[in-house]
């Protein structure tokens, strides 16, 4: 077994010694805090380095196992991670390589479309260390919090500063939703890059093309490309609108489809113009879509 580096840090992914001894790096040189939670594609924790004293989450994918382009999917994810450095995005540190699942490992929430997932122990997992954020936009979602139009303008413009630069590396996120907006201090970030891919890169195509791409904040386009990402964006902005006021769940849902199906807004919103901007983002053609650059002038105006 060979020793692989870590492409931005040049930190160790895979240590052979590891393998062999059974030793755990995480255990070793972290103290787990708590479990952050689960989906799709592995579990985080937040952990705190035993070296800087600094905290950290720390996502466990297990890549072991038989599922088809998994391996494929994870590198891509760890790849698009370390080339996006930027204010909006949050930050990749580094990658390592285990023989097994070290630590907490009992995790089993549901995202947000109901998918659970719980690795196995048995199989190899790849380590992801990322920043440790505060909370995420779900988290105000499922509280009793009432969002304000300010608070809505910000979260929207920092998700259109960070896909404006993604945007233009050619990365799409592709599964913008509540629970991959994450608030670190007074800033929101996009994270979370496991359906991500490069749009210029072929070999992405046949990744995505294996995934799901169904869901309340996935668009309806059949060529996948960057304006999937702004027509999520058009969802969230439509949710956050409406969460300025209280509502139930059974409104919202069918808010939403009214929204994702007819093209309607609901209508006391025709006395707020600036409300009438979330018809720009779900069009169905995703050419008539505005870019995220545009988005990111339109919001600096709305907060003037």
């Amino acid at each position: 077994m060979e020793t692989i580096y870590c492409p931005v840090t040049q930190v160790i992914i895979q240590d052979p010694k590891l393998f062999q001894n059974k030793q755990s790096r995480l255990l070793t040189d972290y103290d787990e805090i708590k479990a952050l939670g689960s989906g799709a594609f592995g579990v985080v924790v937040s952990c705190k380095s035993k070296i800087d004293e600094t905290s950290y989450a720390v996502k466990k994918i297990a890549i072991g196992d038989e599922e088809e382009f998994k391996f494929d999917r994870v590198r891509r994810e760890v790849l698009i991670m370390s080339q996006l450095q930027h204010p909006y995005i949050v930050r990749y540190h580094t990658v390592w390589l285990e023989p097994f699942l070290a630590g907490l490992n009992n995790i089993a929430d549901d995202d947000d479309e109901g998918n659970s997932s719980v690795s196995n122990i048995n199989l190899p997992h790849l380590y992801i260390q990322m920043e440790l954020c505060d909370s995420t936009l779900k988290d105000i979602f499922e509280s009793d919090k009432i969002m304000t139009e300010p608070l809505c303008w910000r979260i929207f413009g920092d998700v259109m500063n960070g896909l404006t630069y993604m945007h233009a590396q050619g990365i799409m996120h592709g599964d913008l939703s509540p629970a991959n907006i994450f608030r670190c201090g007074d800033v929101w970030k996009i994270g979370d890059f496991g359906l991500a891919r490069n749009v210029n890169d072929e070999n992405d195509d046949k990744v995505i093309k294996s995934l799901n791409m169904k869901g309340t904040y996935k668009a309806p386009d059949e060529n996948v490309d960057c304006a999937v990402d702004i027509y999520s964006a058009g969802i969230l902005l439509f949710v956050m609108i409406l969460k300025m006021k209280l509502i139930t769940d059974m409104e919202m849902v069918v808010a939403i489809a009214d929204l994702k199906n007819r093209g309607e807004l609901p209508e006391e919103w025709n006395n707020y113009p600036r409300w009438q901007l979330v018809l720009k983002l779900v069009q169905r053609r995703p050419d008539l879509r505005p870019s995220a650059r545009d988005l990111s002038t339109i919001v600096i105006a709305y907060s003037q």
